[in-house]
């Protein structure tokens, strides 16, 4: 059974979203990046974060997120630079940093992809109110993850400003991400 946190998503009919501060969710924390170096949230500072729990072998959630922020980013044209996508795997039996390094070579826009000890993504999964839970499966993969599949927006002081659901589009990502940018 999967809990999943839904909440905070913008509908395309609101003219503008709110972005108020969630000061309830997040923090700063240091997990192993994909090229097994020490990543600190602090270290994209100064640029807009998407931030996503999931894992490589996940079946349908995770890649289309992933595919969904490539679109968002192309919409974003000029000021995609200014943003930053950060995934989080629950998996660290499988996900070590090199197959997170080749995972997300598929995607254009470079997302920092980070592992941890299990007692560490635990931890950070606490900060963000995420959960997750390994279930065995009678598949050859052995087991799957339920997840939250929330999309946390962080502001460039490193605040949670906004919640994505599942089913936001890329465009509707663009757009809150620009409200957020010329915000500042």
């Amino acid at each position: 059974m999967g809990i999943f946190i839904i909440t905070g998503a913008w509908s395309c009919k609101t003219e503008s979203p709110k972005l108020e501060i969630l000061d309830t969710l997040g923090g700063d924390f240091t997990l192993t990046d994909q090229n097994g170096k020490a990543f600190n949230l602090k270290d994209v500072r100064g640029k807009a974060v998407l931030l996503f729990f999931g894992y490589t072998s996940c079946p349908d959630v995770c890649p289309l997120t992933l595919a969904k922020f490539n679109a968002a980013y192309k919409k974003l044209g000029g000021s995609a630079d200014q943003v930053k996508t950060i995934f989080i795997s629950v998996d660290p039996q499988r996900d070590k940093p090199e197959k997170l390094k080749q995972y997300l070579s598929y995607f254009k826009y470079e997302p920092i992809g980070l592992t941890g000890t299990p007692e560490e993504l635990t931890k950070v999964a606490q900060l963000f109110k995420v959960l997750f839970v390994k279930r065995l499966t009678g598949t050859s993969s052995g087991y799957l993850f339920d997840h939250s599949t929330a999309t946390f927006l962080i502001d460039k002081q490193g605040r949670v400003r906004h919640l994505f659901g599942q089913n936001d589009r890329p465009d509707t990502i663009a757009t809150v991400i620009s409200v957020l940018l010329k915000a500042g």
